[in-house]
């Protein structure tokens, strides 16, 4: 009788960590799914195909094509773990949250975090004030920021289904709900509030000055930097 109880625990406590990384974390499919859906946009930034509150479209530059970072994305699931519409303390990464009052499967939550992110250009001032992040584009779009800033390499988001949030349970009555969290790496960010210079996308490898070793990947538009970028010498 005592082996049978602890094979049934053993047995429980299995079935209950296949079914937390199958619904509740992030997997491949879901990583590929939104970091897709970021350099698409990054590729349309730097094809001169993005319009503002103006409704003029912006001037096309430079930019890094994202590669996913499955150890950044730690930080990412511990935020969206906490199930609260609040930011980590990490500064070193740029960082986007996401809620919904009900349940979403993971794909379909990171894609409406993506374009709930980009959809704020449109109410952005962004070409008014000369491609720079002051006070008025972070006011009207701050989620946007992190995804255009042109020298940035590396993303990684988190995903969680949680209970009732502040924010919606008094409003929307919410009791299934879901979060998500994305972070941004930089790593050549000084304090330059320019979030891309104006100018053309890359259409070779010298284009792609930024970085050491960085190639320009000529269907997309964007530069490529290695996994661990290094300032190129000027």
């Amino acid at each position: 009788m005592l082996f049978y109880l602890i094979f049934l625990f053993l047995l429980v406590s299995d079935l209950k960590t296949v079914l937390t990384e199958d619904e509740e974390c992030m997997n491949d499919e879901a990583r590929l799914a939104v970091l897709h859906a970021h350099n698409k946009y990054r590729s349309k930034l730097a094809c001169g195909e993005v319009t503002d509150a103006s409704n003029k479209t912006l001037p096309g530059g430079i930019f890094h094509k994202f590669i996913y970072n499955v150890t950044m994305e730690k930080l990412s699931q511990n935020t969206a773990n906490c199930c609260e519409m609040k930011h980590s303390n990490d500064t070193l990464y740029g960082e986007n949250l996401y809620a919904s009052s009900y349940k979403m499967n993971i794909t379909d939550a990171l894609i409406a975090a993506v374009d709930m992110w980009i959809a704020e250009k449109d109410v952005c001032p962004i070409a008014a004030n000369d491609l720079k992040a002051t006070d008025a584009v972070w006011d009207g779009c701050g989620h946007t920021v992190p995804m255009m800033q042109w020298q940035s390499t590396q993303i990684s988001c988190g995903f969680q289904i949680c209970g009732e949030q502040a924010w919606c349970k008094d409003e929307y009555k919410c009791k299934t709900t879901t979060l998500v969290s994305c972070n941004y790496y930089n790593p050549a960010y000084d304090g330059n509030i320019a979030i891309y210079n104006p100018g053309s996308k890359c259409t070779c490898d010298t284009d792609c000055k930024l970085y050491e070793n960085s190639t320009c990947e000529i269907d997309s538009g964007l530069c490529k930097a290695p996994l661990h970028p290094k300032l190129a010498k000027n």
